[in-house]
């Protein structure tokens, strides 16, 4: 799968649209892990986890324009220009790029980048997404707002190929991984109430406009085969189905293949197994929703920043210390 740490900025500069105020909305995301798993392996699973999703994101909106960080990117988007500038604040590189291409080049510069990392040509089929979605009817408080929780089920099912004795193919079958997620969606009441939730419920609304989110994840992802369609139908899917403000979100991944050989690994189960348990669990939740000034120079690319392509923002976030030095930037 597409690497979470670079994909994730560019699902997060869909929710970057105008506002008739400034908003900040700052979120926190913890991951845990079975108790069977020996704490120093935790610890690496965590750090290798929070690459991808980072301990805390940031939003800020001011006017036409956003400021977005999430890890090792940044992305300002100017929907009165419509352009788009990804930042890299390890190498001090930024590129920008008009907001209609960005879906594209940014699949494309995501393919290069994985390649890259060894990970050889894209299958020749891709995994298969399925989407379910329902309420609960459950609600809850969530920084003194109401939010009606609903569960979502995304399975997803990658080609697998067995091997026959000698060495040779044998029979493709299916790897299932499921994750449920729990969320708290802001109540429509709620929304007119508190300020804050209104300027970014108007800017949701007007970003979907400018960026639907299957679409740009189609164009993101179009270089692996039937992956890119397929994830991004699911996410459209979910797009629709939570369609409001989640203030948090609470997701479980499942992974039966994983549990199974656990179950029959040499020696028994290790203490703590629990065989119909998560193998990985994270949250993500709101800790700070205000309308206070957000100020200019938020918006503005830092003094020590350097021009680059595109593409090789990405690399460099990517590859990290691999990636080579500046080239000729787009402008």
């Amino acid at each position: 799968m597409a690497p979470r740490s670079v994909l994730a900025p560019g699902i997060l500069l869909l929710l970057c649209g105008g506002a008739l105020a400034d908003v900040t909305l700052r979120q926190t995301s913890t991951v845990k892990f079975p108790a069977f798993v020996p704490a120093e392996l935790q610890a690496q699973m965590r750090d290798q986890f929070q690459r991808g999703m980072p301990a805390e994101t940031l939003l800020r909106i001011k006017g036409d324009k956003s400021y977005a960080s999430f890890g090792p990117l940044a992305a300002i988007t100017d929907y009165g220009r419509n352009e788009v500038t990804l930042l890299d604040a390890k190498g001090k590189l930024f590129a920008s790029v008009p907001l209609a291409e960005f879906g594209a080049r940014f699949g494309a510069a995501l393919l290069k980048a994985t390649l890259g990392r060894g990970a050889g040509q894209p299958p020749a089929q891709g995994p298969r997404f399925d989407v379910a979605t329902k309420k609960t009817g459950q609600v809850g408080l969530i920084q003194g707002i109401q939010a009606e929780e609903s569960l979502t089920e995304m399975t997803m099912q990658m080609p697998l190929m067995t091997q026959a004795p000698g060495g040779l193919p044998g029979e493709a079958g299916l790897s299932t991984m499921r994750m449920e997620t729990r969320s708290w969606v802001a109540q429509a009441a709620e929304i007119r109430r508190v300020p804050a939730l209104q300027e970014l419920a108007a800017y949701t609304e007007r970003s979907m406009r400018a960026l639907d989110p299957a679409e740009f994840l189609n164009k993101a992802l179009a270089a692996l085969p039937g992956f890119g369609e397929q994830f991004g139908d699911a996410v459209g899917k979910l797009a629709k189905a939570n369609s409001g403000l989640t203030l948090k979100a609470s997701t479980a991944v499942y992974m039966p293949a994983i549990s199974q050989l656990l179950q029959l690994a040499a020696g028994g189960a290790l203490e703590g197994f629990d065989p119909s348990g998560p193998m990985a669990e994270s949250v993500t939740d709101v800790a700070e929703i205000s309308t206070a000034a957000v100020p200019d120079s938020t918006f503005a690319v830092p003094a020590d920043y350097q021009a680059a392509p595109l593409e090789q923002v990405v690399l460099a976030v990517v590859l990290g210390p691999m990636a080579p030095p500046p080239v000729k930037p787009d402008r």
